[in-house]
């Protein structure tokens, strides 16, 4: 049985359960898989990984999308996940035994992705969700009957994300996410390409759809690969700070060398959340440096040498 551990999180407490099975790395050269693979490394690496410590009631999947917003306490995208692989994966047998126990508590996981009341209907409240995967209100204790019930709804949930039967589906799904998260700013880039290259980057493909591999490759120089991959790879935690640093970067240099430097180093500089480069390594923009180095998905000299892309220390303002 996978291990389920108790976590305290500023003023929050729950659960949390490692993944085992990698997200793989691409096995394409495609930009949408590679963006997704360097983001995934930052959010969640293993497939299966659940938590529930930190007031969002439960998170899993390669993006770790949320049940509810702790600030809006509205349901996030984790129930549109579910619903995803609903029918992305109809013979899931741990989807299906998570899906009868929200019955249980009279919810239905309905169409458009909302988790509902069975009886009314209505869109079940951030409150309700978050005392029922992590009773009391976000704040579960270290044991006893709380502790419990906190520990069973994320071995449920994280039995769903680690049936290899989800895993297709939980990619497409983050790819989905990564694609429509801040489009319109991200256009502003890619619409300086091939008209192929934008067709392919802000349309969801079927898996089983076939798109000539000349429509992929060629358009983007692996510097600009590199550096719109760690731009979705923070635009995930930071959506309008990130496009905020495209659109400041896309005005002096539309494509070429000089805008993967000035966009790595704007990334890198940006001071929000934890992203600014910093001595100790600890921050997004080490961390996505390390993963992409680690991935070997990009030349090792992007990384190290005097005229590295993404060298360990950011210096001056390319």
């Amino acid at each position: 049985m996978s291990e389920a551990r108790w976590i305290e999180f500023n003023n929050w407490a729950g659960i949390v359960i490692n993944g085992a099975g990698n997200v793989p790395k691409p096995t394409t050269d495609l930009h949408v898989d590679r963006a997704f693979y360097l983001t995934s490394q930052l959010e969640a690496p293993h497939f299966g990984s659940v938590q529930s410590y930190d007031g969002a009631a439960m998170s899993g999947g390669p993006l770790h999308s949320v049940a509810v917003l702790p600030k809006s306490m509205q349901q996030g995208d984790f129930f549109e996940l579910l619903r995803h692989l609903e029918i992305a994966a109809p013979n899931s047998t741990a989807l299906q035994t998570l899906l009868r126990s929200y019955v249980g508590k009279g919810w239905t996981l309905a169409r458009d992705g909302v988790l509902r009341n069975s009886k009314t209907g209505v869109a079940v409240s951030g409150a309700e969700i978050r005392n029922t995967f992590t009773p009391p209100d976000g704040k579960v204790p270290s044991s006893g009957p709380q502790f419990e019930q906190a520990k069973q709804w994320a071995l449920l949930h994280h039995a769903v994300f680690s049936d290899a039967t989800t895993f297709a589906g939980q990619r497409d799904f983050a790819i989905h996410n990564l694609i429509n998260t801040r489009k319109a700013d991200e256009t502003l880039f890619y619409k300086t390409m091939n008209l192929n290259t934008v067709r392919v980057w802000m349309t969801v493909i079927a898996a089983d759809a076939h798109i000539p591999d000349e429509e992929y490759n060629n358009h983007l120089t692996l510097q600009e690969d590199l550096a719109m991959c760690m731009y979705h790879a923070h635009s995930v935690n930071g959506p309008s700070p990130a496009a905020e640093v495209l659109k400041s970067v896309l005005p002096k240099h539309a494509r070429g060398l000089e805008f993967a430097k000035l966009l790595i180093w704007s990334l890198g500089k940006k001071k929000f959340g934890r992203w600014e480069d910093t001595k100790d390594g600890k921050n997004r923009y080490d961390r996505t440096r390390d993963a992409a180095l680690a991935s070997g998905l990009w030349p090792g000299d992007f990384f190290v040498g005097a005229t590295a892309l993404m060298p360990k220390d950011l210096g001056p303002q390319p």
